[in-house]
């Protein structure tokens, strides 16, 4: 049988909802690892709040932070 199916790839959207701007991602990871993937991400994208004086005066609050499986 010869078919060809698409590689996994990382698809993001941003978004105006309810009056805030909202960004999403979502990236393949293999599910064995899905949970300590999420948690290196989440810590990196909070340190990089932290660490940066132009994102983190632009940022008002934190961001709200849900993983989420597609399956």
């Amino acid at each position: 049988m010869h078919t060809s199916i698409t590689s996994p790839a990382i698809e993001s959207r941003l978004q105006f909802e309810g009056g805030t701007l909202q960004f999403w991602a979502r990236f393949p990871v293999q599910i064995r690892t899905a949970s300590e993937t999420d948690e290196e991400l989440t810590e990196a994208l909070l340190q990089l709040l932290e660490g940066n004086p132009e994102i983190k005066e632009a940022v008002t609050s934190l961001p709200l932070l849900q993983p989420s499986v597609k399956g």
